[in-house]
């Protein structure tokens, strides 16, 4: 996940944020959940890209 971030860092992505732990309204971790990076392209599309160790359970969403 990290290199993906440093990669999309070299380009035109922007306004990063990366989520591994869930958390409640005090920032307490309350348990985990699929790592995963958020971003805004300069095509202005959100985009969401969830990790996991097994390939078939990661996804790319992209929200206009």
């Amino acid at each position: 996940m990290d290199k993906r971030v440093e990669k999309l860092n070299n380009g035109d992505a922007t306004e990063f944020r990366k989520n591994q732990q869930q958390v409640d309204k005090n920032g307490n971790k309350v348990g985990k959940i699929r790592p995963n990076i958020q971003y805004n392209y300069k095509d202005g599309v959100h985009h969401n890209e969830e990790f996991d160790h097994k390939k078939s359970n990661s996804q790319k969403y992209e929200k206009q």
